[in-house]
């Protein structure tokens, strides 16, 4: 990036009286270029999120956002059910984390995705209803202070299987919010 920030700022390109405006300056040049790379980045790692009741009943409207997320990206059959799988097994997780007193009071599920070169990351992150946003919540774990811990995940059977779909599992909780984050390769040929 910085290479061609310097190539571009220092490019003759002619008699144009809009290029040779920029060129003069060479930092307008550079500070063109990265603001329209920046943009270009931004847009190849569109963050797509659902917000849901943390329940079976709404794996469906989860299954909906994994099949719109694969259709976006025009991957295939088996990246589509793979992705199906990981949301389910997470889901379950989730569930199993879940008391039954907290569930009877409705916590909330939220499900992110966001497609990077050849995986995609899947977000779900869990907190009680009524209770601080989910975003905010999360932002309390990029404290290094706060009581976080890691969780080894190799005990149950949707646990697994989880693993077993993804490249990748990271499990963290704090106070009453709870984060799985899943990365999924996407193989060769699924991507259009």
């Amino acid at each position: 990036v910085v290479g061609l920030l310097i190539e571009i700022g220092l490019a003759d390109f002619g008699d144009n009286a809009f290029w040779d405006a920029v060129t003069r300056h060479g930092l307008l040049a550079g500070s063109l270029v990265l603001v329209a790379l920046a943009l270009s980045f931004n847009a190849a790692e569109r963050r797509r999120s659902v917000e849901t009741e943390l329940n079976v009943a709404s794996i469906g409207r989860i299954r909906d956002f994994m099949d719109d997320v694969a259709a976006e990206r025009a991957w295939n059959e088996d990246t589509r059910a793979r992705l199906e799988a990981v949301a389910e097994e997470a889901l379950l997780v989730l569930m199993q984390q879940t008391d039954a007193p907290a569930q009877e009071a409705g916590k909330r599920l939220r499900v992110a995705a966001t497609a990077r070169g050849s995986r995609v990351e899947l977000e779900f992150a869990s907190g009680p209803t009524g209770a601080q946003n989910l975003e905010d919540r999360i932002a309390l774990l990029a404290d290094p202070e706060s009581d976080m811990s890691e969780l080894e995940i190799e005990r149950d059977v949707s646990l697994r299987l989880l693993r077993h779909y993804v490249t990748a599992v990271n499990h963290r909780q704090y106070n009453e919010a709870e984060i799985i984050t899943a990365v999924v390769a996407v193989e060769e040929g699924d991507e259009g």
